[in-house]
């Protein structure tokens, strides 16, 4: 396991207790592998303090990072045909294809986001968290997600083939609810309710990110060859830059084939004893 421990901040609430400990549990089921075997998740927990410190703070600090990675990906890739060829977006494309899912209509959010920005238009500025996960995916060309916990019912996160019967609400849509197709990737929590749709295309609207979200769940994926690598690599950046906010934030084990099944309650009460 990669030593994280330069980066790591703690802070235990008023009565002692952590307030990191809401997410009980992590897994990704064993078929997904059959499909894509590399697959790697990354996952950082994150408590928010009221106060975040000024250097991620301020507005003009993470845009001024997020417009330096849309300029640095229009740079490398002059055109959407020039992007689909990197390595992690190619290798999303292909597992996509594998599931029946046709990538152009459906991407992963990387290849979402990117795609966007190789076209000439910008991201949405959504708030220093999502803004900074998302100028790491363009520099990464990684799925880097923020999930709010308060959105996952039990504490209970499974990465999973669906069976039909999940219900998703889109974001920005609280009043709609879909129905999850049949074999699909998703997120789901301790109901069976999905926050995903075709793996990490969509997030719902109960796990976004506001300004009054406190407990959040960091994810980033790869399914490439060096997955692992990458994937530990980006967990380290996302982190040394979080670190300048004075939050709270615990790295949790990487997820991979040969350990998919994370006790969170466990991990930490091991790491704080």
């Amino acid at each position: 396991m990669t030593d994280y421990g330069s980066y790591v901040t703690y802070k235990p609430n008023a009565l002692g207790m952590t307030p990191l400990s809401q997410l009980r549990a992590v897994s990704i089921e064993a078929p997904i592998f059959n499909t894509a075997p590399s697959y790697a998740l990354g996952l950082i927990l994150c408590w928010l303090s009221d106060e975040p410190a000024p250097a991620l703070g301020r507005p003009d600090t993470r845009l001024e990072t997020l417009d330096a990675a849309e300029q640095a990906l229009r740079l490398l890739y002059p055109d959407t045909k020039a992007f689909e060829k990197d390595p992690q977006i190619s290798a999303w494309q292909r597992v996509y294809r594998a599931l029946q899912v046709n990538p152009r209509r459906y991407p992963c959010a990387a290849d979402a986001l990117g795609r966007r920005v190789v076209k000439g238009k910008s991201l949405p500025r959504l708030g220093p968290i999502v803004d900074v996960c998302n100028a790491l995916s363009l520099r990464t060309r990684l799925p880097i997600a923020s999930c709010d916990l308060d959105g996952i019912a039990c504490g209970r996160l499974s990465i999973r083939r669906a069976s039909g019967r999940e219900l998703f609400t889109p974001l920005g849509s609280p009043n709609l609810e879909e129905t999850v197709d049949p074999g699909e990737v998703v997120y789901t929590d301790g109901h069976g309710r999905a926050h995903s749709r075709r793996w990490n295309w969509r997030q719902s609207h109960e796990v976004r990110t506001t300004a009054s979200s406190r407990n959040l769940l960091l994810t980033v994926e790869s399914v490439a060859e060096n997955s692992v690598e990458v994937v530990r690599a980006a967990t380290n950046q996302l982190i040394g830059i979080l670190t300048q906010s004075g939050h709270s934030l615990y790295p949790l084990p990487v997820l991979t084939a040969s350990q998919h099944h994370l006790d969170v309650d466990k991990v930490l009460s091991a790491a704080y004893i």
